[in-house]
């Protein structure tokens, strides 16, 4: 039983990150508006890898706020 609620837990996690990096593509300007798109596929495709790879890397892809 404790694994189940391990489990469950480690899946909310997981879907909370992937909402969270979906509004923050949505939200966020970027140099070039493709890298928006290509970021919003990579999430909503591959959940787990996609929203790690945004996390570790789309800071970059973003404008500034200058």
């Amino acid at each position: 039983m404790e694994a189940v609620v391990f489990i469950f837990l480690i899946v909310i996690a997981i879907v909370t990150l992937w909402i969270v990096a979906i509004r923050d593509i949505v939200r966020s300007k970027f140099i070039q508006p493709n890298n928006m798109i290509l970021f919003l596929l990579l999430v909503i495709f591959m959940p787990f890898i996609g929203t790690l790879i945004y996390f570790l890397i789309g800071s970059s892809y973003k404008a500034s706020d200058q």
